[in-house]
């Protein structure tokens, strides 16, 4: 499958419903789960890939509790140290304890 046309069909099958929502325009999608493959396929075809990137982790880790709002919650620490970790394999060959000795973190 060609990337370009795999970026149109998932845009089609996200629609294209664009509201201005007071000071900026909001897209909604229908599935965030297909968002986050659209944002890892344009880390791979995209020159701003690093912006995708980021989009990408942020929507792995951001979560939703009535108690706590949208954003990072509690339940965001694991899969932020599996995003730091996995960017530390990336880099420096080690993992996030090896880096990171006096870095205190719980699971």
């Amino acid at each position: 499958m060609n990337c370009d046309n795999g970026d149109r069909q998932i845009d089609e099958l996200q629609g294209d419903d664009y509201r201005n929502v007071s000071w900026t325009t909001v897209r909604f999608v229908k599935s965030g789960e297909l968002l986050k493959l659209e944002y890892a396929v344009r880390c791979f075809v995209e020159q701003d890939f690093p912006y995708y990137a980021y989009r990408l982790a942020r929507e792995f880790i951001e979560g939703y509790k009535p108690q706590y709002g949208t954003g990072l919650i509690p339940e965001s620490v694991t899969m932020l140290l599996e995003v730091a970790e996995f960017w530390c394999q990336y880099y420096f060959g080690q993992n996030l304890s090896q880096k990171f000795p006096n870095l205190i973190y719980s699971t």
